[in-house]
């Protein structure tokens, strides 16, 4: 595992200047994130005044794409078409020194549960790909590898999938008010996992370990908690969704 991923869709259509101050803003208090540069079009090349994070308001159209080079991240804002989700993506490397690995998610899931509130989210998960995981992930498309060797991949989840099943069981994640409501607020609160606390707005938020190291260290741990199904459709002992409740009618089998 050499990346971790962070994938926020938010109800918020993520259009408005206000949308992109609150953004920025935010963005400039992560100090692990602070971009570099920033811009719409590859090669990224407008950069960053740390000392004023809103000159970059003027940029905020889809979609808005940020870099940094070391610590390497990097991360784009898709603004919605109705009815779509917003979405907010991020990617950023992982260290190998000690402890770093997991300070490093610690940090990246921090953050998505700051935008999960202040974005009004749906759904967001944080994740580091596993060996076992890019398979199912490349079926389920939601996992695409960027080399013919597979050495490098990327993970997405958009509104097409979301509307047809959650397609995995991610290592960090947050469930909408509207998630909340089909699974139950009792029933996500029970998951056993080891860390499950509510958040602000009525979501839920789920870590399947403490370290996401675990994932590759204590797969066997993380598969019973998974509760992963043969047909690539997980839950966390919870019914399988088939349907997205916030886009369409939500059924279970």
């Amino acid at each position: 595992m050499n990346q971790l991923f962070l994938r926020l869709l938010t109800r918020d259509a993520l259009i408005s200047a206000d949308c992109g101050r609150r953004f920025l803003t935010e963005l400039s208090r992560s100090p692990s994130f602070v971009p570099s540069t920033y811009g719409n079009t590859e090669p990224i090349k407008l950069r960053w005044n740390e000392a004023a994070p809103l000159e970059a308001l003027p940029s905020w159209q889809p979609p808005f794409l940020w870099r940094r080079p070391k610590p390497r991240s990097g991360g784009a804002v898709w603004m919605a078409d109705v009815p779509m989700h917003g979405c907010i993506s991020l990617a950023s490397g992982m260290h190998d020194r000690d402890g770093a690995a997991e300070a490093h998610a610690e940090a990246t899931a921090a953050l998505l549960r700051r935008w999960f509130s202040l974005f009004d989210g749906d759904f967001g998960f944080v994740h580091a790909l596993a060996p076992a995981d890019v398979p199912l992930g490349c079926a389920a498309d939601v996992v695409t590898n960027l080399d013919r060797a597979g050495t490098r991949q990327t993970m997405t989840l958009s509104s097409h999938v979301l509307v047809k099943y959650l397609p995995e069981i991610y290592w960090a994640m947050a469930f909408g008010p509207s998630y909340v409501q089909h699974f139950t607020r009792a029933r996500l609160l029970a998951a056993p996992a080891p860390v499950v606390h509510e958040l602000d707005g009525g979501g839920v938020y789920l870590q399947l370990s403490e370290n996401v190291e675990d994932l590759v260290d204590r797969p066997g741990e993380i598969e019973r908690v998974r509760d992963r199904r043969t047909d690539n459709r997980c839950s966390v002992n919870l019914p399988v969704l088939t349907a997205s409740p916030a886009w369409g009618e939500a059924c279970h089998v």
